[in-house]
């Protein structure tokens, strides 16, 4: 059963913008979860980067290790020490550092994932 034909041209032109302003809705949604994804890949480089970095440091080495909004906090590498991360619900675990690198590697190439099938949609 199909929907009854709006019967003015008033009456079409509202279903057009009702239709416009639903179409507008679901882009500036899509949009935000773009950033949302944009800024979580960021955040795992930036992660990367660090662990890579301490890689390279020497053992006992000094650090300052960023907290957020330009505080740091001073500390000593240890390379051989299990790194937390967070596995999602607030749960953090202690793994080798290997598979944290793996583990951020991974979440990377699903992020870049959805990240392309958003702009597909988009």
């Amino acid at each position: 059963m199909s929907s009854p034909t709006p019967s003015s041209p008033e009456e079409r032109i509202q279903e057009e913008m009702a239709r416009l302003e639903a179409y507008r809705n679901q882009l500036n949604a899509m949009l935000q979860q773009h950033q949302m994804l944009q800024s979580s890949r960021i955040d795992h480089e930036r992660a990367q980067r660090s662990l890579d970095g301490i890689e390279r440091a020497e053992d006992g080495r000094e650090l300052l290790i960023p907290l957020g909004g330009e505080t740091y906090v001073r500390g000593t590498v240890q390379r051989r020490t299990p790194i937390l991360i967070g596995i999602g619900s607030g749960v953090t675990v202690e793994l080798p550092r290997e598979q944290v690198v793996e583990t951020l590697a991974q979440r990377i190439t699903r992020i870049d994932s959805a990240t392309r099938e958003l702009e597909g949609q988009i």
